[in-house]
Parts: structure tokens; C-alpha cells; sequence
């Protein structure tokens, strides 16, 4: 299994596809070594990542809350 994450593009690069290209180039490359479990996170608010995600591939599988823990 393998994560892919921190995938960045800076706004001034964005609509060019580079964010696609890096993502699918990085699956594809897992795929070919064997890696057969890709795993990445969006935010439910990133709508445009999840569908270029989707593009490539990826499907929801199940939902996460990230945030802070405080011990009591």
C-alpha cells in the first residue's frame, strides 16, 4: 500500500495540468512496481481536486475528520 499526499501546485502554475500530470505520473509509477493500493486524502471542500482525482482513476472510499485531540 502507498500514500500519495502534499500535492501542491502554485496558483500562479494552476489550469496547466501539471497537479494531473505529477498524480497520475506517481500512480502509474506504484502500479508499475506493484503496488496495488493507492491511497490519497481531499478535502470535502477541494472539489476540484477530488474530481481531477476522480480522472485519474481514484475513487470515495470513506469520509475522515482531521482535527485537533486534547487529552482530558
Amino acid at each position: 500500500m502507498a500514500a500519495i499526499g502534499n500535492v501542491y501546485t502554485r496558483r500562479d502554475r494552476r489550469g496547466r495540468g501539471l497537479a494531473s500530470q505529477v498524480t497520475g505520473g506517481v500512480a502509474a509509477e506504484l502500479g508499475r512496481i506493484g503496488i496495488g493500493t493507492v491511497a490519497l486524502n481531499v478535502r470535502r471542500s477541494a472539489e476540484r481536486t477530488a474530481r481531477l482525482y476522480e480522472r485519474l482513476g481514484f475513487r470515495a472510499y470513506c469520509l475522515f475528520w482531521e482535527g485537533r485531540a486534547e487529552r482530558l
